[in-house]
C-alpha cells in the first residue's frame, strides 16, 4: 500500500531547491527547476521572489497561489 508521508519542515537553499523534512525522518535538498516549464500551473515559480514565499499547508510545500 502507497503511504503518503507529510512534510514537516522546509528550508530554502539556493536557485530553484529547498530542503525537506519529511515525517519519517527522511530529508533532503528538492530542485523544482526542473518543472518550471511543465505548464501554466508552475509559471510562477519562474519569479525568484514568489518561489522563495513556499509554505507549509495540509503537509506538503505550496506557495501563495495554492
Amino acid at each position: 500500500m502507497w503511504q503518503l508521508n507529510e512534510v514537516i519542515a522546509i528550508e530554502y537553499r539556493q536557485g530553484h531547491v529547498y530542503h525537506m523534512t519529511f515525517d519519517n525522518g527522511l530529508e533532503g535538498d528538492v530542485d523544482f527547476s526542473e518543472y518550471l516549464g511543465k505548464g501554466p500551473v508552475f509559471e510562477p515559480l519562474k519569479d525568484m521572489a514568489f518561489f522563495r514565499k513556499a509554505r507549509i499547508e495540509g503537509g506538503t510545500i505550496c506557495w501563495p497561489n495554492g
